[in-house]
């Protein structure tokens, strides 16, 4: 893409997510992380851990050294609500604790349901199917998950702490 684009002003560099990075800041931080609620250990590109958000935890937990004053950050990501831990009440800590405007955009909710028949798709074996809907939805139960939202959350470095939420309406396609 940067050969086609004449593009020339971009670095790559290879490691865990800041770390060849340490001691830098940025205008602009834009990531997607693994999301999905995993029920076993996966190297999967989309499994986010036992509750979706082990590498969400992590950009969060450094995005203050890293964002820039009047930088952003978007994430793309599933928040969801457990009994008792709450994605969205963790983004409006640390926006409150840093003063970042803050923005999420959401789809509608997904029940424990509706998220584990999204996860699995070959419906040619029907018992395998049923297995590995109703394994998702025993590790849905068992780590108390109550219901989710994909969504982009946007955060901007500011200085003064302002939330809000909002939800895409998605219209059907005729």
């Amino acid at each position: 893409n940067l050969i086609l684009n004449a593009i020339d002003n971009v670095d790559f560099v290879v490691g865990d997510l800041y770390a060849p990075v340490r001691d830098d800041q940025f205008d602009l931080i834009m990531a997607n992380p693994p999301f999905v609620i995993c029920p076993t250990d996966s190297a999967r590109y989309r499994d986010g851990g036992a509750m979706g958000d082990t590498v969400l935890k992590r950009i969060m937990e450094d995005l203050p050294r890293h964002l820039k004053a009047g930088g952003y950050c978007q994430i793309v990501t599933m928040l969801s609500e457990f009994d008792g831990v709450s994605h969205e009440e963790i983004i409006k800590e640390l926006a409150r604790s840093n003063g970042y405007e803050t923005l999420i955009l959401s789809t509608q909710e997904h029940d424990s349901y509706q998220f584990a028949l999204d996860q699995y798709d070959d419906v040619t074996n029907s018992a395998k199917y049923r297995s590995q809907v109703t394994e998702f939805l025993d590790h849905l139960g068992a780590v108390k998950f109550i219901r989710g939202f994909l969504c982009v959350v946007t955060f901007k470095n500011s200085g003064a702490y302002r939330y809000s939420r909002m939800f895409a309406i998605r219209r059907p396609v005729l």
